[in-house]
């Protein structure tokens, strides 16, 4: 037992000595140490040991990092918060100071300060000397947010930064397929290789998973030229450009970020991850502004699922119109469908017109067309044909032994048309062709006959 007793006794003694010999001299009552306005930082430069060098910078409303060779969008949460913490920052005042050769963090502001961070660690603090100033004892785990994890966990872990519901153009290419989409007054249209009226829900979901996709690691000091990451034959490219707005003063200036991302060979031997290509531009009055560039790696099925068929974007219903606002139905016949059809010809005038009114759909001029005996009914189920019935399927495409029956003209109360449509037949489908795109029906879909 007294060997016991005598042992804590060492032990404690020695302790007390190592905590004497390496404690900083004259550790005080903890105050503020820096006192700076994270709103006036414009820079924060960090010079690693090894004399590599890290920025985060800010330009116009937005941070940039800058390490490993690349430049790229910072996180702005962690570039608020870290810079919340160095204004907050207290510890104790101490006469050592850091050495030379120690990790520097440059904070450039009005006046800059540059700080010296040690990279030893006592009781969970850690010593930092302001060139100029004092030496304080501080909360180590912030002096290892620089001297140990640098800024390269600062950076947007978004592949695509630009992506998600902020986006207004995306074009996606993989293979021989490519699609263009566009968003023009909150709605989605299809501009490339054909243009047509888009699924909404379809669209924004692809959007979405655009800004979901993750970086799951940049490749720093990397060459993207170099064919090991198969930039040259891409399996897939996305551009997405999003329409931006900043205000000068009194003036508001608008302008262009554009992401492009080039996706190339597996990043691992497993295939789970692919490399990318990503270049982050910003157009200001026709000319573009590198913001960032990187090599990364993404998760592979990040972008297998996005659909490339730019039929699969196209609405799935006729036209674009709500069925409420039709009041007239202008009709083309092409000829009773017992004899050689006539094609339509919506260059002439149209030989029927029904009109909605108080008492239902009539005839205007004209007779009914053929075979209708219910005109109120046939009306009604060429507005749900065309306003509201989702195809069975989409294309460009007329299908084979296609025969046109009708070319119709939609109209509001007043005012030009505000739809059109050809309608025909293949076999016992329905078809209705509108603009570039064809819309084919199962058997009495929509009901007009």
């Amino acid at each position: 037992m007294r060997r016991v007793v005598i042992a804590v006794v060492v032990l404690g003694v020695l302790g007390a000595a190592a905590w004497l010999v390496t404690r900083p001299r004259g550790a005080g009552t903890p105050v503020h140490v820096l006192g700076i306005d994270p709103a006036a930082v414009t820079a924060l430069e960090l010079t690693h040991p090894n004399g590599v060098v890290e920025r985060v910078v800010r330009e116009d409303d937005r941070w940039i990092v800058e390490t490993g060779g690349w430049s790229w969008p910072a996180s702005d949460t962690r570039v608020q918060g870290a810079l919340r913490q160095l204004a907050q920052l207290t510890g104790g005042e101490s006469r050592d100071r850091v050495g030379e050769g120690a990790t520097t963090l440059t904070i450039r502001a009005a006046s800059n300060l540059v700080l010296r961070l040690s990279d030893n660690r006592l009781g969970g603090h850690g010593l930092m000397s302001i060139e100029g100033g004092g030496s304080y004892l501080v909360d180590g785990q912030l002096l290892d947010v620089f001297t140990v994890s640098g800024l390269g966990p600062w950076r947007d872990e978004r592949a695509l930064p630009g992506g998600g519901a902020g986006a207004s153009r995306v074009s996606l290419s993989a293979g021989e397929r490519s699609v263009s989409l566009s968003r023009v007054q909150g709605r989605w249209g299809i501009t490339a290789p054909f243009a047509a009226r888009c699924d909404e829900d379809r669209v924004r979901a692809v959007v979405r998973e655009l800004g979901a996709v993750q970086v799951s690691a940049f490749e720093d000091g990397a060459d993207a030229s170099d064919a090991v990451f198969g930039f040259g034959k891409p399996t897939a490219v996305v551009v997405v450009e999003s329409d931006r707005r900043e205000s000068k003063g009194n003036e508001v200036e608008r302008y262009v970020e554009r992401t492009a991302l080039i996706a190339g060979g597996p990043g691992d031997v497993g295939g789970k991850s692919a490399f990318a290509h990503v270049r982050i531009e910003e157009v200001r009055g026709g000319k573009a502004q590198m913001i960032g560039e990187a090599v990364v790696r993404i998760p592979r099925d990040s972008l297998s699922g996005i659909a490339v068929d730019p039929a699969w974007y196209a609405s799935r219903v006729a036209l674009g119109v709500p069925a409420a606002d039709v009041a007239r139905i202008a009709v083309w016949e092409a000829g009773d469908p017992a004899k050689a059809p006539i094609v339509p010809d919506p260059g002439r005038e149209s030989n029927i017109i029904l009109k909605r009114t108080l008492d239902g759909w009539m005839v205007e001029k004209g007779r009914p067309p053929y075979g209708v005996e219910d005109v109120e009914s046939y009306a009604l189920g060429v507005i749900k044909r065309l306003c509201s019935t989702h195809a069975e399927t989409v294309g460009t495409t007329v299908p084979d032994e296609y025969e046109v029956r009708a070319f119709v003209q939609v109209y509001g109360a007043s005012g030009p048309p505000i739809g059109a449509a050809e309608i025909g037949s293949a076999g016992e489908k329905t078809v209705v062709r509108s603009g570039e795109m064809v819309y084919v029906y199962e058997e009495n879909a929509g009901g007009d006959g």
